[in-house]
């Protein structure tokens, strides 16, 4: 199982490892989403704003304890929830070129 976003009709996902980088530049990809085989293109996100964003909405949809086991966020001195400054890149894919 992946945890993923889905974030105005793109799906987003995260990785500490290298696999994303295979998604430089734009790749085309085969998932099973919900039962059904689904194609697409995958590209590497880099961009902090949009990456904010994908990680405040996976909070909302599945709690703040499981984005916080990703490694996405931190708890500061003042325990609020921070982006973490080594927050891996996302892969974003959509089924639109």
């Amino acid at each position: 199982m992946v945890v993923y976003q889905d974030l105005d009709g793109k799906l987003y996902t995260f990785s500490a490892t290298s696999w994303s980088k295979n998604f430089i530049g734009g790749a085309p990809v085969a998932l099973r989403l919900r039962g059904e085989l689904v194609r697409a293109t995958a590209r590497v996100v880099d961009e902090l704003p949009l990456i904010g964003q994908v990680i405040r909405h996976m909070v909302s949809a599945h709690g703040e304890s499981l984005v916080a086991g990703m490694g996405l966020i931190g708890h500061g001195p003042d325990g609020a929830a921070r982006l973490q400054p080594s927050c891996p890149r996302a892969a974003g894919w959509s089924s639109s070129p």
